[in-house]
C-alpha cells in the first residue's frame, strides 16, 4: 500500500496538462489501473477463485484498451 501512495505522489508532481500522457486524467486512470492489479494480484495470491481472478484480469485489459491514450 504504501507503494501506491508513493507513486501516487509522483505522478501527482509529474503533471503536464499540454501532454495528455502526463494530465491529470491519465494519472488517475493509471492510478485506477495498479490499484486493480494490485487486488487481482493479491486475490491471487490470497487463493482466490482462479475463473475470478481470470475475470479481473480481462477487466483490467479491457479498462487499459479503453484507455489506451494514457498508457502509450
Amino acid at each position: 500500500m504504501i507503494r501506491l501512495l508513493v507513486v501516487l505522489a509522483l505522478c501527482l508532481t509529474a503533471c503536464d496538462e499540454s501532454d495528455p500522457a502526463t494530465s491529470e486524467h491519465c494519472v488517475a486512470i493509471r492510478m485506477q489501473y495498479l490499484e486493480r492489479r494490485y487486488l487481482m494480484e493479491q486475490g491471487a495470491a490470497n487463493g482466490a477463485d482462479p475463473e475470478l481472478v481470470r475475470q479481473a484480469g480481462l477487466a483490467i485489459a479491457k479498462f487499459q484498451s479503453e484507455n489506451w491514450q494514457c498508457f502509450k
